[in-house]
């Protein structure tokens, strides 16, 4: 036995052992050799010391001849651990305050920008009371009767200063505007703002001059919060699916196409058509408040430029761009929540004057119809007519096909290539398969072809087979939907513009049929002919892109209709009370000003006439703002 272990003890001393790299050069070689990314100088020189220190053992391997008999060193104990202080990174105040506004998703991409905006309402509001408690105001209280005169015109100057100062930009766009030839509602304002700073002191008309500032910097920067959203939406879409609107057979639908980011980009740096109407309304009553401001002070003996303060006052539309603002702010915000992304409102008028095709797939998915059974009335075979009956849905591109496809796999049927296929407006498929012609559709439709279907096989909602002319078979096709995809198509449905369109190549699901699944009246759903529901069926390239989807699901392009329907909502209301305000603001300071009722054309007066315009805006646009 001795002699037995002397021999592998030899054999084992004959076997070349491969020693460890022990140094930092081979280390630093090995690592080379590997591919792997090189090491600071402290890794490799505590790398080294673990190897050197835990790899004490050997295990050695023998021929197969010899039974394998591992050596063992006792290993000692490994040393502690080295701790190496960390370094201290010390990152400046200004990299964390951007780090916080990239993740930051509040009201606007800079923080700031709320703050200052919520900063103009609070010295708006508080000189409005202000004046409008004075003794000579509308609302006049006893307990401010101490209050100087001279102490509220400063009080209600400083804070046109300040909202001035806070929207400046705004105010130096409608400059550069004016420059170039064109009066738009930010040249008027800029216009109007300079003509108060040249009668600061003279009496409290710059109050009604901060309520509007105050207006256009909470509208811009709800613009630009929408915006913001916007763009972020999409960008964090995986697998973005575009909502485009082209033309079919003379008919704008929306179809999901591949995304077009800057197009969508494009649109919402474009300006609303709802915006250039007003724009135009600012030109007209610029015009027309010099020409009247001249005539008082020549014809009339008036201040000049006193009149043409207070007919820009009353001819300013206070709330043209805080409709759009805030309902476009509002479906930013709702969308953003479900991938979604609205091209601002050029996207949302394209989305509101197309009409929604609706296909199987929207309606009703496969796991949502099922087949609960069938019945054979002629001497076909279940096999030969299930596989006919799959053919032509196959052919057709209709919604069950899949479930007949697996029925006919189930009980060994075959697929057919159908010689001829033939769609019928009445209800129904017809075509030639291996020589026979074959009939599917509803029993209207098979009465209609002269095929006998007795008073037994007459089923609501049964899909008939006919072959040879022979009632074949009658299918039980049930059909189930969605709660969500219910309360989605209720939606389009309550508003009356809203074109819902049926593109369904099932022969079953007719207006009555899904009126009937989706609690919607029949009368408002479109049933084309066959071509143009084939037509709009189908995925095709070209068209707008106006909107933006991570991925397609009816519920999510019903939530998008409806948010282009109240931006479009929400701007038209704005575009209406503003050129409400307009004329009659016009009217009437225009005689008061000729007149030169200066105690009826009062700060005050004014304050209240244009917080009378803002609140069918604010309350029009409470709904969209809420997520109604």
């Amino acid at each position: 036995m001795d002699g037995e272990e002397e021999k592998i003890e030899q054999q084992a001393a004959d076997v070349p052992q491969q020693s460890p790299s022990f140094t930092v050069e081979d280390i630093v070689q090995e690592y080379s050799e590997r591919g792997k990314p090189p090491k600071t100088q402290d890794e490799l020189d505590r790398e080294a010391f673990a190897r050197r220190e835990t790899m004490r053992f050997r295990t050695v391997s023998l021929p197969d001849e010899a039974p394998a008999k591992p050596h063992f060193q006792l290993l000692p104990k490994r040393p502690p651990k080295v701790k190496i202080p960390k370094k201290r990174v010390y990152i400046p105040f200004g990299t964390i305050l951007n780090r916080a506004r990239t993740r930051n998703d509040a009201r606007c991409a800079k923080p700031q920008a709320a703050i200052w905006a919520a900063l103009c309402w609070f010295v708006t509001l508080a000189s409005s009371f202000l004046v409008l408690t004075a003794p000579n105001g509308t609302l006049a209280w006893q307990a401010l009767a101490a209050i100087p005169r001279s102490a509220v015109i400063a009080a209600s100057g400083a804070a046109m200063i300040f909202c001035a100062a806070v929207g400046w930009k705004y105010l130096w766009r409608g400059v550069l505007t004016a420059v170039t030839g064109k009066v738009t509602r930010e040249s008027m304002l800029a216009l109007l703002t300079a003509i108060s700073l040249l009668r600061l002191t003279r009496d409290e008309l710059t109050c009604a001059v901060s309520l509007l500032l105050c207006v256009t910097v909470w509208s811009e920067n709800l613009l630009f919060a929408a915006k913001t959203r916007t763009q972020r939406s999409g960008e964090k879409m995986p697998s973005p699916v575009g909502v485009v609107s082209r033309k079919v057979n003379g008919m704008d639908a929306l179809t999901a196409a591949p995304p077009d980011p800057d197009t969508l980009d494009t649109m919402m740096r474009a300006q609303p058509e709802t915006l250039q109407s007003i724009d135009r309304y600012a030109f007209v009553c610029t015009v027309l408040s010099l020409a009247l401001a001249i005539v008082a002070a020549l014809r009339f003996d008036r201040e000049f430029l006193w009149a043409f303060q207070v007919m820009l006052l009353g001819a300013s539309p206070v709330g043209a761009l805080l409709g759009y603002a805030r309902s476009f702010a509002a479906a930013a915000l709702r969308l953003g929540r479900v991938d979604a992304a609205i091209g601002g409102c050029v996207g949302a008028d394209i989305l509101a004057s197309s009409c929604v095709a609706l296909r199987d797939d929207d309606l009703f998915s496969v796991r949502n119809t099922r087949l609960n059974g069938f019945k054979m009335v002629a001497q076909f075979s279940a096999e030969q007519v299930l596989g006919y009956a799959a053919s032509l849905l196959d052919a057709t591109g209709a919604g069950i096909a899949p479930l007949f496809s697996e029925q006919c796999e189930l009980h060994g049927g075959r697929h057919y290539t159908p010689a001829s296929i033939r769609i019928y407006e009445t209800g129904g498929i017809g075509g030639e398969v291996q020589g026979q012609i074959v009939l599917l559709g509803s029993e209207r439709f098979l009465r209609g072809m002269n095929v006998a279907v007795g008073a037994q096989y007459r089923k609501s909602g049964a899909l008939y087979v006919a072959v040879g002319g022979e009632l074949a078979a009658v299918f039980m096709v049930q059909y189930q939907a969605e709660d969500a995809v219910r309360g989605a198509l209720t939606a389009l449905a309550s508003f009356r513009r809203q074109k819902l369109v049926l593109a369904t190549r099932d022969v079953l699901l007719t207006p009555e049929t899904v009126g009937a699944q989706f609690h919607v009246s029949p009368d408002r759903l479109e049933y084309p002919l066959s071509a143009d529901r084939a037509a709009l069926s189908e995925a095709a390239d070209g068209g707008v892109c106006a909107a933006l989807m991570g991925g397609w699901r009816f519920v999510r392009f019903a939530q998008v209709c409806v948010g282009a329907k109240q931006i479009c909502a929400g701007a038209r209301l704005g575009k209406r009370c503003a050129a409400l305000g307009c004329i009659m603001g016009m009217i009437m300071l225009a005689l008061l000003a000729l007149v030169g009722a200066r105690s009826t054309a009062s700060g005050a007066n004014l304050l209240l006439y244009h917080v009378l315009w803002l609140l069918p805006v604010l309350v029009g646009t409470s709904s969209a703002a809420q997520g109604g």
